[in-house]
């Protein structure tokens, strides 16, 4: 699940780069902000997280690194450019096959969890943080077993 939840995470910050630089080119420092301001400061990535996606990108011919007085600037790429497209494509293929029709309703009830979980989380002391979490395991497992059995 972890290995699930860091490449989704990845993947999203790809998204994300891609997305910020097919405005203009920008420092590192200001992907961070505008990413968080495209979230609307619901994410904030760290450099330890932007670094590695940059690189990748840089290295695949998606980005363009450009040094400037030593001053690291990041420019999307044509190559770039179609990647987010098609990822854009993806994206709105998955909102039409799956949010708008009957799995509509799980994600719904997704997002409720997370933002009872995110709403109460001052309420949530190690005993209660141990059970939710074993619940969500739990239903995970469940998932799992209806989907893949």
């Amino acid at each position: 699940m972890a290995n699930a939840l860091e490449r989704l995470k990845k993947g999203m910050l790809t998204y994300l780069v891609l997305e910020v630089l097919s405005a203009k080119p920008m420092y590192a420092y200001q992907l961070i902000k505008e990413i968080e301001k495209v979230t609307r400061g619901r994410y904030k990535p760290s450099p330890g997280s932007l670094y590695p996606v940059l690189k990748k990108l840089v290295n695949s011919g998606a980005v363009e690194l450009i040094v400037e007085n030593s001053k690291k600037t990041y420019r999307i790429t044509e190559t770039g450019m179609k990647m987010l497209n098609e990822m854009r494509k993806d994206r709105e293929e998955f909102f039409q096959q799956f949010l708008k029709g009957p799995g509509r309703e799980l994600i719904d009830v997704l997002v409720s969890v997370g933002l009872l979980i995110k709403e109460n989380r001052k309420k949530i002391d190690d005993e209660k943080h141990k059970i939710i979490l074993e619940l969500l395991k739990s239903c995970e497992k469940e998932i799992t077993r209806v989907l893949f059995e």
